[in-house]
């Protein structure tokens, strides 16, 4: 008999037998391990039918959503009473019956190492409900009697589908004391997957964990010190949909004294001055009211009711008026005809014109400030309440960028506006303590030559922003980060001690440095993070509340001490959340390219890391202005690509800022080329260097300039067995003329002039 013969009797064979090659792949695998609670005594509703016990099942006598337990984890059930998490090997429980209806809460872990379909049965007497990751997959709603007045086993089954990671199984079991039968539960799971049944949490991160879980948005605290303000956010499943909320904490020992959640949910919090009341807005269709919360006596308030498209608002410093923006909705004359002026009219909203009011604490008297504006920009309030900080930004211009920020100061007294200065590439200003100086951020060209710090013939990246002091009343500027290689992110302005407070990209890191004014000196806080991913500072510059997070370590809020520099947590959001979880090491691994540059990058390495195994690869870049920094969580999650058993490498290709303005400016106007050689020669000495990956299991992936950068890799070079293009540009001609930046980035033509201390014009 030849094979193909054979072959096919063998295949008569199985389909005789009712086998499918499918099924004859599968496997059936005895649960042995169980997680068990109770039992809890639960009561028949009143008046409900003997005949209908299974809405007992449907009842969320306890919330099993976010349930992941582990052996003696105690859970609250009736008022003091506790119940513990037992664990029991067995093939079979035999549950302690009780002379009342009572309820079991089993389960189990099921670990998969990739997609997988999995069908699972349980066997009991009694009514029962089977649970996946909290959401209910089926029931038994029987009891299958049989002619002796017994319950008779029956079976509970689910077919289940399964991403890659560990999932909990939960059975609620609901026991009958007028049914003669024993209460006891067996279950089985058939898969054609290697499945891994435990009793232990221990697990991986997964996507859930990342976007899912808790975290802290904003961190405002009071001028005072005493309390901070934080924003909340988190998925709730029962509403499938994100919550958001604030919490008031007392900065002296972290404890939470406020919750403005639910039908008291706060979105925003700005602080009175005096501390003792704060704003936020609430918003119905398309109109805001502001209201006033007195924290000492327990009330709020509307202040301004309905105002039509309310924008921002800021309260004074001394306490008298907030003030606040609205915007006007461009109606076009025939709505079957667009006309483009320019090409920013493309832009969602451009046309729109915005015009800034103030309302008076006391009076609840309103003020309009500014007539309304497509080119207006609200800045800030001056420290002394007497003048307002605000720009115009006139597009049109012939050179790049193709557009210029006029910066104009607002006299309060005689409602009076002067023009101070005309700039290119800024990317806002704020107040010096003292309302004499403007501190500017911009980039190397914001001031013309003065912030240039790159060689002869050398464009700089404008993306790449720094910090300038500008003196009102003469027009004297200062470029004060011009040999400071970190790019900067925000700044804040002790005027006691003159010295300013720099948020900064420092490489792959976030980090936060003091400038000392008056020494013209630069000091790095070490705040033992890698990120600093948000911060704010009391008044009087004595503490700081932030929150930050590390490569491998999750985000967390706290208290930096500005005295002594020390830092100490404050609150952590996700304590439960990664208690079972295990990460991979980030190490280091940096390369010299063929061009004399170093090249930073970072590895990220599975849980269960073992170097004798084989490992695919991904390798991750950004390849455009900015590096890719050291944030746990984020868009591209290095941490559940290592978690689903992939080696990741991170690299820092040339062109990104926080390495420096010559290093940043090789960005500019390169598209790809040098950044696509250090991909390729960095990811062969990856190779050669890291024996564990397989080099025929390496993915390369990029977002943006990234997904740009990863179509032009696959031009390049076959060492890539995948690449994914995020958001790449795929016709830089469509760029340039289609899309709403290409032509804003483009920097061949000439660098533009620039009109410092312009003549003053009022208003």
């Amino acid at each position: 008999m030849n094979k193909r013969n054979y072959a096919s009797l063998i295949l008569i064979l199985l389909i005789a037998l009712g086998i499918t090659a499918e099924e004859e792949n599968k496997t059936t695998q005895i649960v042995d391990e169980y997680l068990i609670l109770g039992p809890v005594e639960v009561n028949k509703p009143i008046g409900g039918p003997d005949d209908k016990l299974q809405t007992l099942l449907s009842d969320s006598q306890l919330n099993i959503i976010d349930w992941w337990p582990s052996k003696d984890y105690a859970v609250n059930v009736y008022d003091g009473q506790k119940l513990v998490w037992k664990a029991e090997e067995s093939s079979r429980l035999e549950l302690r019956e009780t002379e009342q209806l009572s309820i079991y809460y089993v389960g189990f872990y099921v670990d998969v190492n990739r997609f997988s379909e999995i069908k699972i049965e349980g066997e009991t007497c009694h009514l029962a409900a089977l649970f996946l990751n909290g959401q209910k997959q089926g029931d038994k709603t029987s009891f299958n009697e049989n002619g002796n007045d017994e319950c008779e086993a029956g079976k509970i089954s689910s077919d289940l589908k399964l991403e890659n990671g560990k999932h909990f199984i939960l059975v609620k079991l609901l026991f009958d004391p007028s049914q003669n039968s024993e209460w006891s539960f067996s279950s089985s799971i058939t898969t054609e997957n290697e499945v891994t049944i435990t009793s232990y949490p221990t697990r991986s991160t997964t996507v859930s964990d990342l976007l899912d879980n808790k975290k802290v948005t904003s961190i405002s605290v009071s001028p005072n010190g005493d309390l901070v303000a934080l924003g909340i956010k988190e998925r709730n499943d029962i509403k499938d949909e994100y919550e958001n909320w604030i919490q008031l904490h007392k900065v002296s020992d972290g404890s939470s004294v406020w919750t403005f959640r639910g039908a008291m949910s706060v979105p925003e919090v700005d602080w009175a001055p005096d501390s003792k009341s704060f704003c936020y807005t609430t918003t119905s269709d398309e109109n805001k009211t502001l209201w006033i919360v007195d924290l000492e006596h327990g009330t709020t308030e509307p202040l301004i009711e309905n105002v039509e498209r309310m924008g921002g608002f800021e309260w004074a410093p001394n306490g008298e008026f907030i003030t606040y923006t609205t915007s006007e909705k461009y109606e076009p004359s025939d709505k079957d005809f667009k006309k483009y002026d320019l090409p920013e009219d493309r832009w969602p909203g451009f046309k729109n014109k915005t015009s800034l009011h103030r309302v008076f604490i006391k009076s609840k008297m309103t003020q309009q400030l500014t007539e309304p504006d497509q080119k207006f920009s609200f800045g800030e309030i001056s420290p002394d309440s007497k003048k307002i900080l605000f720009t115009k930004t006139y597009y049109g211009e012939e050179k790049r960028p193709y557009s210029r920020s006029d910066y104009y100061i607002l006299d309060l007294v005689n409602v009076k506006a002067d023009s101070i200065m005309s700039l290119y590439y800024s990317a806002g200003a704020s107040w010096s303590p003292d309302s004499k100086q403007l501190l500017v951020l911009g980039g190397p060209t914001t001031f013309g030559e003065i912030g240039k710090n790159v060689p002869e013939g050398i464009l700089p990246n404008d993306y790449d922003t720094q910090a300038y002091i500008f003196d009102i009343e003469s027009n004297e500027v200062k470029a004060i980060t011009k040999i400071f290689d970190p790019q900067i992110s925000s700044a804040k302005w002790d005027g006691e001690k003159n010295v300013i407070y720099f948020r900064t990209t420092d490489q792959s890191y976030k980090k936060l440095y003091k400038y000392y004014v008056d020494k013209d000196e630069y000091q790095l806080i070490d705040l033992g993070i890698e990120s600093l991913d948000g911060i704010d500072f009391a008044e009087n510059f004595s503490f700081a509340i932030l929150k930050g997070s590390s490569s491998n370590i999750s985000e967390k809020v706290y208290k930096l001490d500005l005295q002594n520099e020390e830092v100490s947590l404050f609150l952590d959001t996700e304590t439960e959340q990664y208690a079972d979880i295990k990460l991979g090491d980030v190490k280091d691994w940096d390369f010299t390219s063929q061009a004399g540059e170093k090249i930073k990058g970072r590895v990220y390495y599975p849980p269960d890391f073992e170097e004798s195994k084989k490992y695919p690869a991904i390798v991750y870049y950004y390849a455009g202005t900015s590096p890719v920094t050291r944030e746990f969580e984020g868009r591209y999650p290095k941490n559940y690509w290592a978690a689903n058993g992939y080696v990741v490498y991170v690299l820092q290709p040339s062109g990104a800022t926080g390495f420096g303005q010559e290093f940043s400016a090789k960005h500019v106007n390169d598209w790809g080329e040098t950044t696509a050689k250090e991909i390729i020669e960095g990811t062969k000495k990856f190779l050669d260097a890291h024996k564990f990956v397989d080099p025929d299991g390496v993915g390369c992936i990029g977002a943006s300039y990234g997904g740009f950068e990863t179509m032009t890799l696959i031009t390049k070079t076959d060492i890539f067995s995948a690449a994914i293009s995020h958001a790449g540009i795929s016709n830089l001609t469509s760029y340039w003329g289609v899309g709403y930046w290409g032509y804003l980035y483009i920097t061949r033509l000439p660098e533009p002039k620039v009109f410092l201390g312009m003549h003053r014009k009022s208003m």
